[in-house]
């Protein structure tokens, strides 16, 4: 039952960020998919489709979409790499970091919401310990996948 409890609490953390990135959302024509992909592009300049679908577990079709309305909206383009043509680089253009210096103000406030009561030794540890979680997660997936 402790397992179905963590879900649990995972469905509650999506819900807040649906929530948080609401206005958003509506602001600037974007869905949930299209402010995590600007997120993770920040994080990770140049960053594939490929390397997006497979960090956000959303399909390549749902990226795909994604990145054709950012592009559309001016908030991504996309370069085929130099050294290797088969991949498309995703950058975020000086008109989506306009929209990402929203989103990361949202972000900034959902983690300070959400961790206020904690010390910083609270917070390491709970960082090593999703961070853990995290792990044991994504092999499971992949072994799950194998079969």
């Amino acid at each position: 039952m402790e397992t179905f409890d963590i879900f649990l609490r995972g469905r509650r953390m999506k819900l807040i960020h649906n929530l948080m990135y609401q206005s958003v959302r509506r602001q600037y024509d974007l869905k949930q998919a299209e402010v995590e992909l600007l997120l993770y592009s920040e994080a990770n300049p140049g960053c594939t489709s490929h390397s997006a679908a497979e960090f956000l577990l959303l399909h390549k079709g749902q990226i795909s979409q994604a990145v054709d309305h950012l592009k559309q909206l001016g908030y991504m383009k996309c370069e085929r790499d130099p050294e290797d043509k088969r991949f498309i680089r995703m950058t975020i253009t000086d008109q989506g970091r306009e929209v990402l210096n929203v989103i990361s103000e949202i972000a900034d406030e959902i983690n300070r919401e959400l961790f206020r009561d904690f010390s910083a030794e609270d917070f390491r540890k709970f960082k090593a310990l999703s961070d853990q979680l995290i792990v044991n997660m994504d092999q499971l997936i992949r072994e799950r996948k194998g079969k």
